[in-house]
């Protein structure tokens, strides 16, 4: 019994909302859309407007713990060792000395090429929306003699 009245009960109330809905579309018609419009999408002369205040890049892969691994060495020097393969000399984070040669691995990070003035690395990336599995960072010895 209580069924019987609830369900015509829902059912005038949906009727008597649409009415409303109707009659106010009637009086007003577009207003809701355009409010709705213009509260989303910010135009400026027509053209869409992106403020990027407090967001993050979304071509930028998001940190992960901090800085990557490449970016927390320093390069110190450039030599060449007893076989003349170059080797770099970087100070870590916790101001330890590592050598590296081109196939070492630091963390993440592979040294791909050493020269006079920089060092390569290959660093694996671990942004699983990222097209690209490995970027590449470069260490110069001297950063502002570095031709990018």
């Amino acid at each position: 019994m209580k069924h019987t009245l609830f369900i015509p009960f829902i059912i005038f109330l949906v009727i008597g909302a649409v009415q409303l809905i109707a009659e106010n579309e009637a009086t007003n018609p577009g207003k809701a859309t355009e409010e709705i419009a213009a509260s989303t999408v910010e135009t400026v002369n027509g053209d869409y407007n992106y403020e990027p205040a407090g967001k993050r890049d979304p071509f930028v892969p998001p940190p992960e713990g901090g800085d990557s691994p490449c970016e927390a060495i320093v390069l110190k020097g450039i030599a060449k060792d007893k076989t003349g393969r170059y080797v770099a000399i970087f100070e870590g984070p916790g101001k330890e000395t590592l050598k590296v040669h081109v196939g070492d691995k630091v963390s993440d990070c592979e040294a791909i090429s050493i020269d006079t003035e920089k060092v390569t690395f290959r660093e694996k990336v671990k942004d699983p929306l990222n097209l690209f599995s490995y970027i590449t960072v470069t260490k110069w010895l001297h950063p502002e003699r570095a031709t990018k």
